[in-house]
């Protein structure tokens, strides 16, 4: 009835094994005859014994799990990556570069603007507009995470003050990162334990992962003795990274790479090895493409708005756990779509990428490119 541990790992029974358990053992003291209905009032109280003890099994069983990263979660699996050397990175706010218009002189102190939206946005603690009437400040979005905001959409005050006339982002906002999830932190566990691996590309992988800043990255080989389908060249290699420094990045794919392996991007940093020469090492920085989605759906009369919103995200999460690389079906993606309940059925799936108008069709992704996609993408055709 309770965990057992073993040398296969831990066990513990169902909930019904428990409830029948009980109820025999009750049986055996008050006679066969009792009456243990699930209405009754013995029933019931056999019930909340059983989940009782159940509750407290997987408690265990999660106590002892969380000892490897495969099975911990949360707080656990933060604590057990430790070990490797790593940890959960922590969230990031967006941030943009905004022009300020007002009287010469004039001192705003904590400012905070707002989008379109209603997200807010801090200016730095002190800005003193000069005689030329304006001035360019970094603003930083309140909240952690993907806050979008697009050229021109952060232009309101929200804290009115002597002399302070208007706000406008000139660029698009550079968007945050959220808490790294448990399903990432995972994938950059198994990566660092490849840091000794035999394989120098696994190794290469491994090292550029754990460099600090580092969202994602996947590095392609081209071990064949001319040019590939993806263009990299013979015996080389061509590494695609988000985040991250770029001499950090250079200097780790500098200290695994092989002898004789070239390497092949669009940016380039000098690694100096132990021997002191200096090596050009060549990577790319990941170009995200924004996907545009158009869903239409037949509701039924159970059909709910907040069902809406919980389709839109879930092809917005589908999307965004793509590999580099990976292209984009629209075929594919009327399983995430059609996964919250009856209410209503996927008739259409259109896709796109910038301005171009959405389509039935696929998107081809390239090997140094990831499809991205956010809410405000996503448009819901409610029939």
């Amino acid at each position: 009835m309770i965990v057992t541990i073993d040398s296969t790992g831990a066990s513990a029974p169902t909930y019904q094994e428990i409830l029948e358990e009980l109820t025999d053992s009750y049986k055996t003291i008050h006679g066969s005859d009792a009456i243990l209905d699930p209405d009754s009032a013995d029933g019931q109280q056999l019930a909340i014994f059983a989940l009782a003890v159940h509750d407290a099994n997987q408690s265990i069983l999660s106590a002892y799990n969380s000892r490897s990263p495969q099975f911990a979660f949360g707080e656990g699996l933060s604590s057990v990556v430790k070990l490797n050397g790593i940890k959960r990175r922590s969230a990031t706010r967006s941030t943009a570069t905004c022009e300020i218009i007002g009287q010469a002189g004039s001192v705003i102190l904590n400012g905070v603007a707002k989008d379109i939206l209603g997200n807010k946005w801090d200016l730095p603690a002190s800005v003193t507009i000069p005689s030329g009437g304006m001035v360019s400040v970094l603003v930083t979005a309140q909240k952690d995470g993907d806050i979008q905001a697009p050229i021109g959409t952060i232009n309101g005050i929200a804290t009115p003050q002597l002399g302070w006339q208007s706000i406008s982002n000139t660029l698009a906002a550079i968007a945050g990162d959220p808490v790294e999830s448990d399903a990432e932190l995972r994938s950059r566990q198994t990566l660092s334990v490849s840091l000794p691996a035999t394989s120098p590309i696994d190794a290469i992988r491994a090292s550029i992962a754990n460099v600090s800043g580092v969202v994602r990255s996947y590095v392609f080989e081209n071990p064949t003795g001319t040019v590939d389908f993806d263009g990299i060249p013979a015996h080389s290699i061509a590494a695609v990274v988000s985040g991250g420094a770029f001499q950090d990045i250079a200097n780790a794919i500098g200290v695994k790479k092989s002898e004789g392996t070239g390497t092949y991007g669009n940016i380039s940093a000098t690694y100096i090895d132990a021997s002191g020469i200096g090596k050009t090492i060549k990577f790319f920085a990941l170009d995200e493409i924004s996907i545009n989605v158009e869903v239409t759906i037949q509701s039924f009369p159970e059909y709910l708005a907040s069902t809406g919103d919980s389709i839109k995200q879930s092809v917005v999460d589908y999307i965004n756990t793509s590999s580099i690389g990976e292209d984009v079906y629209y075929a594919r993606l009327y399983t995430p779509a059609n996964a919250h309940g009856e209410s209503y059925v996927v008739t259409q799936i259109k896709l796109s990428t910038g301005v171009d108008p959405v389509a039935v069709q696929n998107i081809a992704v390239l090997f140094n490119q990831a499809a991205v996609c956010s809410l405000a993408n996503v448009t819901l055709v409610v029939l």
